[in-house]
């Protein structure tokens, strides 16, 4: 686990040098550079695999390929030895070293051959190229920013900012993107200057003229004929054994679910040892599930760990959104980094139960979502007419507004996501026709009309809910750490076979059913039969008497300095909230993230 840097078209020694500085959370044990005539490549090195003899840069025989790499390649021992026959000669046992002779072998298609999580630069000294990648799910981050004659990339978008020429200008599409979904999809970033490579994308980058032109190597439609014969089970335990891979230590975020239970359990079965297992509560009863944990921490004989979370953990709020990189308002984002943080002092590898719910359709919305639109999708296209026509004509705020409405945003599958992902309440200084636009194209982008409801809203949420929400809180709160954290569910063998299944199956008999089924030797009867309870956050409480940290950021003279944000709006929002007219805290909590998010990362650069 690393974090990379580089400038593409240009060579900038100390540029580069302070770029990687400033990711040295992610990697605290080593750095290294490489530099050519036009190249200058870095990273930090969180110490995994072959730790005597895993340093980076690695290069092959005659040092004409050279590669950075963040994460870990799950099947390097298969790739070694396939490379090997081929008359590649490897020098360390490091999962690195793949790559480099991988692409003597493959190219840029050396990506469709690994099995793992990855973001990477491979610089071709012959051809005077290089080629950036991304994993196909999206686990480990890659930004970059075009700047006419060169290309800076680096794994944290604060790196980028080292860089003179890339401006902190907050980008209006961006942040209408984040008021709506909480996050920012790829291939937007908050900052005009700056893209994210998109998951399962790669680019070969001319160091002569230096442009980026993203191409998929992998799609979310797609099914292996070699996974699609396999079983869920053996799947999921080819994963987990193949997540061991480490010379360090290892352990499991354990919440007393189904996923993170599961994937306890399948360590368990090839661990000689007890599992370490961390889990985190909440002084509010009404939020605590502490005991689920330690109640299956028992059964299966982990070596448990626990923290609880009250309202003082708000003292770290600053810290913790400075790490987020980029506006994020998810509220885990604080138990998460206190998790990681508590956890990193036992292991340096944790496994958790992330994108299992985009899988195997967990969240109770997909239901309900596919519920509405069984009623109100696919009838004649006069009805939608009228009810547009009969909205306009229909008192606002009604009972027969709100239904023609409602009936009007299912003439087709893409108007029917672009409303159930609107927001409902807009307090920064654009209008929310300029959101519903930029909602509209990221889901468009989503939605192939040949296929049903269901399997529409999962590729929606797998494409961009999970890798620039989920994963981005997890990779950037446990790397904060310097704490690597990997995805057993996110195997993308596993995301193959599980998006074969007919979508009707994820909704029949209770939650996930599919993935019961499969794990229903090994995860205790009472996780099997438990309803889903989520990962919630107690913030509706922590507004409603606001902490001073929260007063601090809502203070007028913070909020007037911030670029979008209406005050008045704002103090509106919060005292309607106060005074238990309605629960208003995912709104708060987005402007909340901004304006931190602002002061911490955009204010220091000198906007």
């Amino acid at each position: 686990m690393c974090g990379i840097a580089g400038l593409i078209g240009a060579q900038h020694d100390q540029l580069v040098a302070d770029m990687v500085g400033c990711l040295t959370h992610r990697g605290p044990d080593d750095d290294g550079f490489v530099h050519g005539a036009a190249v200058s490549l870095g990273m930090r090195r969180l110490s995994i695999v072959d730790i005597a003899g895993g340093a980076q840069p690695i290069s092959n025989e005659d040092e004409s390929v050279w590669t950075v790499f963040n994460g870990e390649i799950y099947n390097h021992e298969a790739l070694r030895e396939k490379l090997a026959d081929k008359g590649h000669r490897f020098e360390t046992n490091v999962d690195t070293e793949v790559l480099v002779h991988g692409y003597e072998e493959w190219g840029a298609d050396v990506v469709k051959h690994l099995n793992g999580m990855f973001a990477f630069a491979v610089w071709d000294r012959s051809r005077n190229e290089v080629v950036l990648a991304r994993d196909r799910l999206g686990i480990k981050p890659l930004y970059y920013a075009p700047l006419g004659d060169s290309v800076a990339f680096a794994s944290e978008l604060t790196a980028l900012l080292e860089h003179p020429a890339v401006g902190s200008t907050i980008s209006e599409r961006a942040l209408q993107q984040y008021w709506a979904f909480r996050y920012i999809p790829a291939p937007e970033s908050i900052l005009s200057d700056v893209r994210k490579l998109p998951p399962a994308t790669v680019t070969t980058i001319s160091m002569d003229e230096p442009s980026v032109s993203p191409r998929r190597y992998w799609s979310l439609d797609a099914t292996s004929s070699g996974s699609s014969n396999r079983s869920i089970r053996s799947l999921l335990e080819s994963s987990v054994e193949k997540r061991l891979m480490a010379d360090v230590p290892l352990g499991s975020f354990l919440s007393g679910g189904l996923d993170s239970t599961t994937i306890t359990a399948l360590m368990t079965e090839v661990s000689d040892d007890p599992v370490q297992t961390f889990s985190v509560g909440f002084a509010n009863s009404e939020y605590d599930e502490s005991s689920f944990a330690r109640r299956v921490a028992d059964d299966l004989g982990a070596d448990h760990h626990e923290l609880t979370v009250d309202p003082e953990s708000m003292q770290i709020f600053d810290q913790v959104v400075a790490s987020m990189d980029e506006p994020l308002a998810d509220p885990a984002m604080i138990p998460t980094y206190l998790l990681a943080e508590h956890a990193v002092e036992n292991v340096k590898v944790v496994l958790t139960g992330e994108g299992s719910d985009e899988l195997f359709a967990g969240y109770d919305y997909y239901g309900r979502y596919t519920n509405w639109w069984d009623k109100a999708g696919g009838l004649p296209g006069p009805v939608y007419s009228l009810a547009k026509t009969g909205r306009r004509l229909a008192p606002e705020k009604t009972a027969p507004e709100r239904y023609l409405r409602y009936l009007a945003a299912h003439a087709d599958q893409v108007s029917a996501l672009t409303t159930v992902k609107s927001p409902r309440w807009d307090g920064l200084t654009f209008d929310n026709e300029a959101v519903q636009d930029s909602i509209r194209g990221v889901v468009t982008e989503s939605v192939r009309p040949e296929d049903d409801y269901l399997r529409n809203l999962l590729r929606f949420d797998q494409q961009y809910s999970l890798p620039d929400n989920l994963l981005t809180k997890v990779d950037r709160m446990t790397m904060a750490n310097s704490l690597e954290a990997r995805v057993p569910f996110l195997d993308h063998r596993i995301v193959e076979r599980v998006n074969s299944i007919p979508t009707r199956q994820h909704l029949a008999n209770g939650t996930k059913p599919v993935l019961r089924r499969a794990v229903s030797d090994i995860v205790p009867g009472y996780v099997l039969e438990r309803e889903k309870h989520g990962f919630n956050v107690p913030t509706a409480e922590w507004f409603a008497e606001p902490l001073d940290q929260i007063e601090a950021i809502f203070d007028e003279e913070v909020l007037s300095g911030i670029p979008y944000v209406d005050t008045k709006k704002v103090h509106t929002l919060l005292d309607r909230h106060q005074s238990a007219e309605t629960d208003y805290s995912n709104y708060l909590w987005k402007i909340l993230v901004y304006v931190s998010w602002y002061q911490e990362r955009i204010s220091e650069y000198g906007l």
